[in-house]
């Protein structure tokens, strides 16, 4: 039932990644991926990619903020929000992945989280 379970939040997780046109590659690299380590690999390269852009977003926000009156205090909030954020996605998806607590699933749960996280929150930062 475990593994039922824990396979059902990693699809899901997959499944939401499906309507990001980028995440194209990464379906199509899960969709081979015969092993654990091949779908290490994948999510690893995917959220590679996101966090890159999660970085550059977050770089850009805080530029855009330093030239505007109240530019310290706008910066100070978006640095405590992304570090708040930061916290949250790794504890929630930690959180998550202890539905195979131990097992090699668990790290396939836990890095489908934080990379379905990184591209939910490029969305959010995006839309600033």
């Amino acid at each position: 039932m475990r593994i039922f379970f824990a396979l059902f939040i990693f699809f899901s997780v997959s499944a939401g990644a499906k309507a990001e046109d980028a995440s194209q590659p990464l379906d199509a690299c899960l969709d081979k991926a015969m092993s654990t380590a091949a779908t290490m690999d994948c999510i690893g390269r995917d959220f590679e990619r996101n966090d890159a852009e999660l970085n550059r977003i977050y770089k850009t926000l805080l530029e855009k903020n330093s030239g505007e009156e109240d530019a310290k205090e706008i910066r100070g909030r978006l640095i405590e929000s992304q570090r708040a954020w930061l916290k949250f996605r790794d504890t929630n998806c930690s959180w998550r992945g202890s539905v195979m607590l131990g097992g090699t699933g668990e790290k396939v749960i836990v890095s489908g989280c934080v990379n379905q996280m990184t591209i939910d929150r490029v969305k959010e930062l995006k839309a600033d």
